[in-house]
């Protein structure tokens, strides 16, 4: 494959890539997990487009898959790039005057949203080791996300980062969490989490049995709640050795 020089894919002269541009490369969208890509997408088949999006997932920027459900009919781009992201949130558009800035930073509400982002981002790249440590590694398996945007009969929508459909017809639900100290399930996290497996299943209407995973920066608390979790994953399984 024939890859563009890295100014025409970031300032391409076709103007129909300019939405595209503004949607994965612009610091509101780079900070969250799941991009959902633009109604036009679906209808733009130039050979410009398609080149820069198979140049910019070939080469690692992006990730692109089928939302569970969706068949081929849909096919979703996720800017994952660990630098490019870094560099929208922090870099674009600022110049810190203060020498000490990334240690006033630190442990703020934005530095922790991004790093509960980061995190998520670390699960996506490390599937085949969670798959091993769910000792699932010699199952066919759909890696994807999913989600549902709020309506009138499902007022808070739903959204799930990873899951991983199976071929025995299991679908573990993965629940990716960075703490400082281990994660602890309280009555309202396990109510939200009752409201996306139930919301996931009235959707899909899938039959297939559902397991929820934690993945932990710092383990998990086990507690009143804690038995709705059926397996775990923890940060040295997704560095653990082949």
């Amino acid at each position: 494959m024939r890859f563009p020089h890295a100014n025409p894919v970031l300032s391409p002269p076709h103007p129909q890539f300019s939405p595209v541009k503004s949607t994965l490369f612009n610091p509101h969208q780079a900070s969250s997990t799941s991009i959902n890509p633009p109604p036009f997408l679906s209808i733009v088949t130039t050979g410009k487009l398609t080149d820069a999006l198979e140049a910019l997932t070939v080469s690692g920027f992006l990730r692109k898959y089928n939302p569970f459900g969706s068949g081929s009919c849909k096919l979703v781009f996720q800017l994952v790039d660990a630098f490019s992201l870094f560099h929208f949130r922090y870099l674009a558009g600022r110049k810190p005057s203060d020498g000490n800035f990334w240690l006033r930073t630190v442990d703020t509400p934005s530095h922790r949203v991004w790093c509960g982002l980061a995190f998520e981002r670390l699960c996506l790249l490390h599937q085949p080791q969670i798959r091993k440590t769910l000792g699932i590694d010699g199952v066919l398996v759909e890696c994807c996300a999913w989600q549902h945007r709020a309506d009138d009969v499902h007022p808070d929508g739903a959204q799930i980062d990873l899951l991983f459909d199976r071929a025995d017809n299991v679908i573990n639900v993965c629940e990716c969490k960075y703490t400082s100290e281990p994660f602890r399930i309280d009555k309202e996290y396990d109510a939200r989490l009752a409201q996306k497996i139930g919301v996931f299943r009235e959707v899909t209407k899938t039959r297939k049995s559902i397991h929820l995973t934690m993945i932990t920066s710092s383990g998990l608390v086990r507690n009143e709640y804690s038995s709705r979790i059926q397996s775990e994953v923890s940060l040295d399984d997704l560095f653990a050795a082949g």
